[in-house]
């Protein structure tokens, strides 16, 4: 009975972690390498996010400046908003080898 007791709630706390890192992964960022330093987009990133606003429920948050997941919505992940972001450098003619992307305003 203690046995099935721990493994309850080890399942328990498994989920509040995944739970806990899903909302701090719902905030995406673009980056550019500059001068060795990686620093948050502001013009990348709310382009990028533009693409995820109708289908995927995304909004561009002006307080964080960054990408937001809205809850209830698909949302999309970190891979497909990197990809965003290097396509957007690509029509700013800003090499792709140094854009990079973040959560919530870290590079």
């Amino acid at each position: 009975m203690a046995v099935l007791k721990l493994i309850a709630l080890g399942s328990i706390f498994a989920i509040g972690i995944n739970a806990s890192a899903s909302t701090y992964h719902s905030y995406h960022n673009c980056c550019i390498l500059q001068n060795g330093n990686w620093e948050y987009n502001q013009s990348l990133t709310y382009n990028a996010c533009l693409k995820f606003e109708k289908d995927n429920g995304a909004a561009y948050d002006w307080a964080t400046q960054t990408c937001e997941e809205v809850k209830g919505q698909p949302g999309f992940s970190g891979g497909d908003f990197y990809q965003s972001c290097k396509d957007q450098a690509a029509t700013l003619k800003i090499d792709a080898n140094i854009v990079g992307a973040g959560y919530s305003g870290n590079c």
